[in-house]
């Protein structure tokens, strides 16, 4: 799916105005989890949590994991008692928190800007109509910005365990004459 960086793009997902009116329990389940009120930005108070001891940070990593979940329309993450396993999921969670409390170290408009600079070179996307992690209009936005860009939209979400995007991504794959392993 195609992620823009935008504000816009991030409000989405982690603001109340976004997808989380189509989730709303879930949504209240992670703004309890991290300990904030309905209008506050998670992106620096994530980080800031993900930092904690680890049996708090791997709380708070269990709970971005499950909204992000819910959002995908697959099954939640569940407790992993053994603290050996809690370092690889609270370092992805930092990572990302880390860039989305940084809005990804790009300008408001997000990865829009500057993309003039690839001129003809070809760009290929592959995308879930269904995607409510990344909105299906960012994806076709770029058609606005880059000279040749290819956008395939199928019948999928956002993961890329869906037969869907893994068949979209074989046959553009096929098409530009490269193999993919999933």
């Amino acid at each position: 799916g195609v992620f823009l960086a935008r504000r816009e793009d991030w409000n989405w997902f982690a603001l109340p105005n976004g997808v989380s009116k189509q989730f709303p329990a879930a949504y209240q389940a992670l703004l309890a989890s991290l300990q904030i009120f309905y209008h506050t930005d998670p992106a620096s108070i994530l980080l800031e949590r993900l930092q904690a001891e680890p049996e708090s940070a791997y709380q708070v990593a269990l709970a971005w994991d499950a909204w992000e979940s819910t959002v995908m329309q697959v099954g939640a993450p569940s407790f992993n008692p053994d603290p050996q396993a809690w370092p690889a999921r609270i370092a992805r969670n930092r990572i990302y928190a880390h860039y989305a409390a940084q809005r990804f170290f790009l300008p408001k408009h997000g990865a829009l800007e500057g993309l003039e600079k690839l001129g003809q070179i070809p760009v290929y996307a592959v995308h879930g109509k269904q995607d409510l992690v990344c909105q299906l209009a960012g994806a076709e936005l770029l058609g606005d910005y880059l000279e040749n860009y290819q956008l395939l939209v199928v019948e999928a979400g956002h993961g890329m365990h869906e037969w869907e995007l893994q068949r979209g991504l074989s046959k553009l794959a096929q098409k530009l004459h490269f193999t993919l392993a999933f």
